[in-house]
């Protein structure tokens, strides 16, 4: 079987074009896990965001039916005395 040894020409050639195939292949990577990182922090801020709109919802909602339940109380009590 003969041994095939290319040229230093071709051998150079086609370890340019794979560097630059995997080079620009790594920059689409790259953007794409920038992008997702993007997203990822995004959500994480969010949810943060929508947790504490709840928490603050929630202390809305109980204090108004705790002055409702007081305002019913006091009614009740009110027409007791007449």
């Amino acid at each position: 079987y003969p041994i095939y040894e290319p040229s230093k020409k071709k051998v150079i050639d086609y370890l340019v074009k794979k560097y630059l195939e995997i080079s620009f292949y790594q920059k689409i990577l790259e953007g794409k896990l920038s992008e997702l990182s993007s997203r990822a922090l995004f959500m994480e801020q969010a949810t943060e965001r929508a947790e504490n709109l709840v928490k603050i919802l929630s202390r809305q909602y109980f204090r108004r039916k705790r002055e409702e339940v007081t305002k019913d109380i006091t009614d009740l009590y009110s027409h007791r005395k007449l």
